[in-house]
C-alpha cells in the first residue's frame, strides 16, 4: 500500500513546470506478478510519460526465470548487473516476461557488483546486486535527457525510445544473458 501511494504521489504532483517525472527507478524487489502495481506504472508510463527502470532480481543462481517485479513487466526497462569486467553476474535474472508473448529480461545490464553506496546513518558502503545497476541506468537516461530536452518521455507516445536512445551507448554483454548490453558511461 505505501509503495504504490508513494507512486501514485510521485506520478501526480508537478515538477519542473509541470511536466512531471522523466524517469522513474522502481527497483522494489517483489516476486511474481502484480496486476494492479503493473497497471499504476503502466499509467506513469502512458501519462504523463514517464520512463521506468527497474532491477530484474538477484535469483540468477537459481536458474532462468526467476526474476523480480516489477523489473519483469513488459511495461519495464528491466536490467541485469554486471561485473567491472562487463561479465554478467551469476547472481543476475533472465529469461522471458510471463504475462507477454516471449520478451526477454534484461533489457540492458549495468554495473551491479561491488558498487560503493550511501547508506543510512551516514557513511558508505560496498553493495552488489540489480538494484545497484538500476539506479545507474535511470542516472544515465536522466543525463541524456538533461543534454536534449526533446529526449524527454514527456513528450506523447516516446516511451519506447528509453531503450533506443540507450543502446548507442551500450556495448555487447560478454554472455548471452546481459539484455541488449551493457551500457558504457564512458560515452556519456
Amino acid at each position: 500500500m505505501q509503495i504504490t501511494a508513494g507512486l501514485n504521489w510521485l506520478l501526480t504532483n508537478p515538477f519542473r513546470n509541470d511536466l512531471g517525472v522523466d524517469v522513474l527507478n522502481a527497483s522494489l524487489g517483489g516476486r511474481g506478478y502484480n496486476p494492479y502495481l503493473c497497471q499504476i506504472l503502466a499509467n506513469a508510463r502512458n501519462s504523463p510519460g514517464t520512463g521506468l527502470v527497474a532491477a530484474i532480481g538477484n535469483s540468477g543462481l537459481l536458474g532462468i526465470n526467476n526474476h523480480g517485479s516489477p523489473g519483469n513487466y513488459d511495461i519495464m526497462l528491466g536490467i541485469g548487473a554486471v561485473d567491472n569486467t562487463d561479465n554478467v553476474a551469476p547472481f543476475s535474472d533472465w529469461g522471458t516476461v510471463p504475462q507477454s508473448s516471449g520478451v526477454s529480461k534484461p533489457d540492458l545490464s549495468a554495473p551491479g557488483v561491488a558498487i560503493v553506496s550511501s547508506v543510512p546513518g551516514g557513511g558508505y558502503l560496498s553493495m552488489s546486486g540489480t538494484s545497484m545497476a538500476a539506479p545507474i541506468v535511470a542516472g544515465a537516461a536522466a543525463l541524456l535527457i538533461q543534454q536534449n530536452p526533446a529526449l524527454s518521455f514527456n513528450v506523447p507516445g516516446l516511451f519506447g525510445r528509453v531503450l533506443s536512445f540507450l543502446r548507442p551507448f551500450s556495448i555487447p554483454a560478454n554472455q548471452g544473458r546481459g539484455g541488449a548490453g551493457v551500457l558504457d558511461l564512458t560515452n556519456i
